[in-house]
């Protein structure tokens, strides 16, 4: 038998490994293949990344995928051989990048964050060996009487299954049927185990995929071989796949007939009762359990009786940014009903929401921006909120996220700036190319969490007041309403709205010059966000010195072009129509404007709106004309 050295010595040269693996002799293509495996593991400090790209070019272009896939086969140069099969499926494994089948790390793409995991060519990898029939080899290992390649195929499956067609393409081949088999076999051990959960963890993203399990009756299997393993490691992917599975209704239904949410909640180890220990990683995937569980109205019900919320309340007490993210976003899930909200205070979450909001970690301070924004609801929470310092809190999260986008504003306007030069040589020109695409703009998803917990805050009149206080607070609130992304942009004039409610809020607006953008954000695709634009033009147009400043800023055809307004999907939008009809019985409260609503086709619209939306809109239209209005005296 050739020793490994010999191949990791000479693997480098075209063909040798190619033919080596093709060998009828077992212990040659053994020895080749721990010898590729080798050469496609970790390298030196350093080098790394160039040894994993060499490896990537000698299997994609050399042809050595489908020689590897072969070798799984029972069509084998060398027959079918269980250590060879193990050793070609960490192979693939290692090409497609296996720190990606991380479930944290799906977990974090999930959740709109960059992966950096696939930087050496990975996806590519993983799409050639699916392009050459990689999964069914795979798939059918898993029945393998060798526990130990069942194991290492339900990995490489993981590895693979990052994409949707990949996922359907195991479910249809009977993937979820098989990993169930595998993690209810009793003579498998935790790590086979753990690998078949961490698959079900990525294929379960699939709805076809999730209807499957429902079909196969797996949530008993996820509950009973999964969240009740004694090993971490399974009951953190076990908890991550079932969180996938819950997506399904009936699924959703079995977790609670099983007294899943009671497991989920035992495994938190946050109660003060438990004889559990605290384990991080299962902590981040029970919560994101939870979390999921919760947009059931039932399930949050069962979540507040079964001291779910305490035990999450907690977990934000964690040293681990993770555990806190993810508790975070089930107790802002969990408080979509009231005594959720009222309980979660009680249990000091308005505090510790506010406390976080100065983490370190970009993602925590988001999920505390959306978890906030649900629990301030009316005076009293309002009043909590002012009282434990979130005004000053927020008004800091937001300042800093100005500050960010500036620089960003500030680096691509330099880098046009220089691209746009007639003086500059080709090198100079490619290298402001190059940094122009690096750039990166802040996180929209931390913006926008940001701008909703000002919106939240921004409807209850005690923390308006505060929030005006403030130094720069609406200022940079209205710096975020020129955002570039639209979305963004819109939650801020959806907060801004609020801030126009008030008789002194108004005023430091209109010195902003805030008309303009209001009217701008009248053409948005978002539905609240037409709403909360008209209905700021409305709340303006409620003194007459407002009403000048809109007549000033010709909103009036943009707001009657708002009477047609459709949604995203391109259906009749009539909450924004309504707003507008409303906005613009306010504005026609002075001649100059009633002439001009009526020059444009305010009335005829109006009318034909009577005709065809009565119904939607009731009596709205008429009172926009009815005497002793303006409209009506032109009208007539």
């Amino acid at each position: 038998m050739f020793p490994t050295c010999f191949f990791i010595m000479y693997c480098s040269r075209e063909g040798l490994t190619k033919s080596c693996l093709q060998s009828p002799e077992q212990p040659v293509t053994l020895s080749a293949a721990k010898a590729l495996y080798q050469f496609a593991k970790d390298g030196g400090e350093g080098n790394e990344p160039e040894i994993i790209m060499h490896l990537r070019g000698a299997l994609g272009d050399g042809g050595g995928i489908p020689v590897v896939i072969k070798l799984l086969t029972k069509e084998a140069w060398c027959g079918a051989d269980f250590e060879v099969q193990a050793v070609c499926l960490n192979i693939l494994s290692r090409c497609a990048g296996e720190a990606v089948a991380d479930g944290r790390l799906i977990l974090r793409k999930r959740n709109g964050e960059s992966c950096q995991a696939d930087k050496n060519g990975e996806e590519k990898c993983r799409l050639k060996t699916v392009e050459l029939g990689g999964l069914k080899p795979m798939v059918e290992h898993l029945k393998s009487e060798e526990l130990d390649v069942a194991g290492k195929a339900a990995y490489c499956i993981a590895c693979h299954a990052l994409d949707s067609p990949v996922r359907l393409g195991i479910h249809i081949l009977g993937g979820v049927a098989l990993l169930l088999q595998l993690m209810s076999n009793k003579n498998a051990d935790d790590g086979v185990v753990n690998q078949a959960a961490l698959a079900l963890s990525t294929v379960l993203q699939h709805v076809e995929a999730k209807d499957e399990l429902y079909r196969l009756k797996g949530m008993k299997v996820l509950i009973d071989q999964g969240l009740m393993s004694d090993s971490v490691d399974v009951q953190e992917n076990a908890a991550r796949a079932l969180a996938y599975a819950i997506e399904q209704e009936g699924n959703l239904k079995d977790l609670r007939r099983l007294e899943g949410i009671d497991k989920l909640i035992e495994m938190l180890a946050a109660l003060p009762d438990t004889d559990r220990v605290p384990n991080d990683k299962v902590r981040q995937s029970v919560s994101f359990a939870l979390s999921l569980s919760a947009f059931d109205s039932e399930c949050r019900t069962e979540i507040r009786m079964k001291e779910g919320l305490r035990a999450l309340s907690n977990c934000l007490a964690s040293e681990e940014a993770r555990v806190q993210e993810e508790a975070l976003m089930a107790l802002a899930n969990c408080a979509f009903d009231i005594p959720c909200k009222q309980t979660i205070g009680a249990l000091g979450g308005m505090k510790n929401g506010i406390g976080l909001l100065s983490n370190g970690e970009l993602s925590v301070v988001a999920n505390a921006c959306v978890a906030l924004s649900r629990l301030v609801f009316d005076f009293m929470s309002g009043l909590d909120f002012v009282e434990e310092g979130g005004v000053g809190q927020l008004a800091s999260v937001l300042s800093n996220y100005c500050k960010l986008y500036d620089q960003f504003v500030e680096s691509k306007q330099k880098h046009v700036e220089d691209l746009s030069k007639e003086d500059l040589d080709q090198e100079a020109k490619k290298a402001a190319q190059d940094a122009l695409e690096k750039l990166e703009i802040p996180d929209l998803r931390l913006g926008r969490a940001i701008l909703e917990n000002c919106k939240s805050c921004a409807e209850q009149g005690n923390v308006r007041e505060e929030m005006r206080k403030e130094e720069n607070f609406f200022g940079n609130m209205f710096r975020m309403i020129k955002h570039e992304d639209e979305i963004v942009s819109g939650m801020a004039c959806q907060a801004l709205a609020n801030a126009a409610f008030d008789v002194e809020g108004r005023p430091m607006l209109l010195e902003m010059n805030a008309i303009p953008e209001f009217v701008k954000c009248l053409t948005y695709k978002d539905v609240d966000t037409q709403l909360s634009a008209a209905r700021a033009i409305g709340n303006f147009a409620m003194d007459s010195y407002g009403r000048q400043k809109l007549f000033e800023s010709k909103a009036m055809a943009p707001l009657v072009a708002q009477l047609e307004a459709k949604d995203e999907n391109g259906k009749d939008a009539i909450e924004p129509r309504r707003a507008a009809i409303l906005a613009i019985g306010k504005c026609a409260s002075d001649r100059s404007s009633a002439v001009e609503l009526c020059d444009i086709g305010a009335l005829s619209k109006l009318l034909s709106l009577m005709d065809t939306h009565w119904k939607q809109l009731g009596q709205v239209p008429a009172a926009s004309f009815s005497p002793p209005h303006p409209l009506a005296f032109i009208a007539f």
